[in-house]
């Protein structure tokens, strides 16, 4: 996998295409080829990296993450966020639409947000635009070593395959530090 040196740019879109959660769902094929009607309904440690794609795009679809995050979460997203100094660039692994990101860039804290979910791209790139998302796997991240200050992992470990080969990325790109948290209460999505 290529490995950025630095964002690379937007690439423009034909006119008739328009990046939208609505226009994502009308799609009878999702963007990874898989059919919709043979989406995984349930993820577990064997599946495909095309599969565990297909599964959290559809999975976050009709997810309103900032709603979860400030009812379910408000100090974990408080808390990650008080971590990151002014002067940091940081990487949001799991970043969905991008919550954390936009806290910490109204602080006016700059980075960029890593998801495996392409509708939570979507809404991210819709609903903050002045943010930058990029599409992949924890366990693969784009970008070259120490490239960023502090990377940054919330409630995203109990979604991946192999949470000591993420940790690793995440220390490789970091050149100060990982920070995360983990769900310690009993409620468990069917994912975890």
């Amino acid at each position: 996998m290529r490995k950025f040196g630095c964002p690379p740019s937007k690439r423009s879109l034909p006119d008739e295409f328009e990046e939208t959660i609505d226009y994502y769902k009308q799609l009878p094929i999702l963007p990874t080829g898989v059919p919709r009607s043979k989406v995984p309904r349930k993820a577990h440690m064997k599946m495909s990296d095309v599969e565990l794609v297909s599964f959290y795009s559809e999975r976050y679809a009709d997810v309103d993450v900032a709603e979860f995050l400030w009812k379910e979460r408000r100090n974990r997203l408080y808390g990650l966020c008080n971590l990151v100094r002014p002067d940091e660039f940081y990487l949001d692994v799991g970043c969905a639409d991008g919550e954390h990101m936009d806290v910490l860039y109204k602080r006016g804290i700059k980075g960029i947000g890593l998801d495996i979910s392409v509708t939570n791209i979507i809404k991210g790139r819709k609903k903050f635009p002045h943010l930058y998302f990029v599409h992949g796997f924890a366990e693969d991240i784009p970008f070259k070593d120490g490239y960023f200050d502090i990377v940054l992992l919330g409630d995203v470990l109990e979604h991946v395959r192999n949470p000591k080969i993420v940790l690793a990325e995440c220390l490789r790109v970091a050149k100060k530090g990982v920070v995360f948290c983990v769900p310690i209460d009993n409620r468990h999505s069917e994912e975890h």
